[in-house]
């Protein structure tokens, strides 16, 4: 049933994360690797640029990202609450990656982040507690 989807294949850094089945796509699960067709690779290089500052779960902190590529970088700070980062990338409008709480705050939680863009103005995001299991936190994120 997968003969011809790996006709071109193209992996996604970094290495350690581990992608979900989701339909419709041409991803599989393979742990610690992402595989794309190229098919793929070029719809996640016409993705909307999500560089900017957004306000996550109606906090006035911001979270500011960073994408190059496919690849997001992203900082939210609120202060001596809690900041934390996350790394990922931007794939057919679904967002992977891994997030960290830092030492700024007294927090120390880590985790995977998985999301959506819904317009150029809105994401959501789902942070999954790798620290904490069962803690899961969902924010609508807007610019």
């Amino acid at each position: 049933c997968l003969s011809g989807l790996f006709d071109t294949l193209l992996l996604t850094l970094p290495l350690f994360r581990c992608t979900e089945l989701v339909q419709n796509s041409n991803r599989i699960p393979i742990a610690g690797l992402a595989l794309l067709t190229s098919a793929n690779q070029a719809q996640a290089q016409t993705t909307s640029n999500l560089t900017g500052t957004w306000y996550c779960g109606g906090s006035s902190s911001p979270s500011y990202i960073r994408q190059v590529g496919s690849e997001l970088w992203e900082l939210s700070d609120a202060g001596y609450q809690v900041t934390s980062t996350f790394n990922g990338t931007v794939l057919n409008g679904y967002i992977n990656g891994t997030w960290a709480d830092l030492p700024k705050a007294s927090y120390t939680n880590y985790g995977y982040v998985s999301g959506k863009v819904v317009s150029a103005t809105q994401i959501t995001l789902t942070y999954t507690f790798a620290s904490a299991p069962g803690v899961v936190n969902t924010y609508i994120c807007n610019r």
